[in-house]
């Protein structure tokens, strides 16, 4: 009985502070008090390095509310932040359209930027591979639970927009099952 009080005890100080909403998207910190905004780099592995580095981007879970995506968008291209903004439109349409009726919203679970649906403990920049203004960057990714390690890689996809990378989308690794990208996780299904 000690131990579950203690459980207990410790995931109640793991959400002080947060607000439901925060908790469902696996934020482990506050949003009012996360840490500067993430900034686009001059290569394409300083922007990867510096989105996986931030708590918000690397945890977020279930959703991509505007105040976010707008915190992130300094890392993002001008298309991607469209897709969200279609993405909200849309789900905020279905919420209308199904009003009163008890039904899951079609659209994927669990982590946004990650592949896997848990997310992942830590992660790995590999190098970019670079074509002109897109760039590709491989991410390996662990997930530690219970003792046992999953073990992956996502593909970052980046485009140079005034000397500046930005992400475009990322290629969500096959052997994870799931959505194939990015765009196609934060979008409703058809």
């Amino acid at each position: 009985m000690a131990a579950l009080l203690a459980g207990a005890a410790r995931a109640q100080e793991r959400g002080a502070g947060k607000s439901y909403a925060e908790l469902f998207m696996g934020l482990h910190e506050p949003f009012a008090e996360r840490r500067p905004a993430p900034k686009p780099g001059a290569t394409p592995t300083d922007t990867v390095k510096a989105l996986y580095a931030n708590g918000v981007f690397f945890h977020l879970r279930n959703s991509f509310p505007k105040p976010f995506t707008d915190y992130l968008a300094p890392c993002f291209s001008k298309s991607l932040l469209s897709h969200f903004e279609t993405s909200r439109a849309e789900i905020e349409r279905w919420f209308e359209l199904h009003q009163g009726q008890l039904l899951k919203l079609p659209m994927s679970e669990g982590a946004i930027f990650v592949g896997n649906y848990e997310g992942a403990t830590r992660y790995r920049v590999g190098e970019a591979i670079v074509e002109k203004d897109m760039a590709r960057v491989t991410v390996h990714l662990t997930y530690i639970e219970g003792g046992t390690q999953f073990e992956w890689y996502d593909t970052a996809l980046l485009i140079r927009s005034d000397d500046m990378w930005l992400l475009d989308n990322i290629l969500f690794d096959p052997a994870r099952g799931g959505d194939s990208n990015l765009r196609k996780r934060t979008k409703i299904e058809d």
